[in-house]
């Protein structure tokens, strides 16, 4: 490999290009589809669909932490990198008064104000 020194190998190869990238986010080197600072897709998913379900209902949500799994590359100075997780456990939604007897029209306008494709 070009600009590798013949011996390294792929433990050390790895370890390096782990550094490199940390630094590269620390430096703000990444566009904005790379920001570090955005949740996962999936979060993002959860959090909008939160957000729809929370306009017509009220929810009763539980909170389970989740473990974190740690790489066997981290050391003491990648503590920064690591959040705490929590996995959502929906225990019940029931209807809000507003939507409870809704009309045809009310649902429509709910529909129209937060999907762009109707």
């Amino acid at each position: 490999m070009a600009g590798v020194a013949a011996s390294t190998d792929t433990k050390q190869l790895n370890e390096k290009l782990v550094k490199a990238v940390k630094n590269s986010r620390r430096k703000g080197y990444h566009g904005q589809e790379c920001d570090s600072q955005m949740p996962e897709p999936s979060d993002q998913t959860d959090a909008r669909a939160k957000n729809l379900i929370e306009q017509i209902a009220d929810m009763k949500i539980e909170k389970e932490e989740l473990n974190d799994i740690a790489l066997e590359t981290n050391s003491a100075s990648d503590a920064d990198d690591h959040q705490k997780k929590f996995k959502q456990h929906i225990k019940s939604i029931k209807l809000n008064g507003t939507y409870s007897k809704a009309s045809n029209d009310q649902w429509k306008q709910l529909c129209i104000k937060n999907f762009d494709f109707i």
